[in-house]
This record gives C-alpha cells, structure tokens and sequence, in this order.
C-alpha cells in the first residue's frame, strides 16, 4: 500500500494536506485575534482575515487547483466511449429495437475492448 502511496502525485499529497491547514490556520487567526489583540480595528482585521481563509478552504475541497495528475489519457477517453456504447446497449435493449441495432452496438463495444487491451498502461 505504500508502494502505491509513493507512485501517486505530490498534487494529491497536497490536495490532501491543504484543505486542513487552510481550516487550522483560519481558525487561529480567528481566536488569536480574539486573545491577543486589544485594538478593535486589528481584531476585525484578523477575525475578516482568518474567516477569508476558512472560506477559501471550504471552496478548494470544492474544487481542487492542482487535481489534474491523468497519464492514461488514450485508455480513458476509450473506456468514456465503451460506457457510452453500454448506454446505448441499455436503451435498445429497454425500447425493444431490432438485433441488428443490439449486434452494431455490441460489434462496437468488442472493438473498444480491442483498443483498450492496445492503449492499457500508455502513457501520452
């Protein structure tokens, strides 16, 4: 499991470590101002800062900056065609469509696979 740990991105390493840091490093700057300042125009300042950053926090396990770590682009863009022949498969076989439509369908299907044995493990 390791092994596998150390094969994955530095972005995932940090996807994983930021959302927390950005919560802990919010919620500090939040009670430290609340402790340790006696101003009030610098309590506001650092009570809006640190609330600025729970907020980007919250938004970045939203949406990720740095999620685009995909090698195998060829294998999946072959593998999204191969579902979209499933589905099909699925709504002709439910609507009742002739053998013919079913047989083009699952002739694509097996051609896929073909292509996804070849594009396996090729990385672009």
């Amino acid at each position: 499991m390791r092994a596998i740990e150390q094969r994955r991105g530095w972005r995932r390493r940090i996807n994983r470590h930021l959302q927390l840091a950005a919560v802990m490093v919010g919620i500090a700057l939040v009670y430290s101002s609340l402790i340790f300042f006696w101003d009030h125009n610098v309590k506001v300042a650092a009570v809006t800062l640190g609330m600025m950053v729970l907020l980007m926090g919250v938004w970045y396990a939203a949406s990720p900056l740095l999620t685009s770590e995909r090698r195998y682009l060829g294998f999946r863009q072959e593998l999204h065609g191969f579902l979209t022949n499933a589905r099909k498969l699925n709504v002709a076989a439910v609507a009742g469509n002739g053998a013919e439509e079913i047989e083009g369908i699952t002739s694509a299907m097996h051609e896929s696979i073909e292509r996804m044995t070849e594009l396996a493990g090729k990385t672009e």
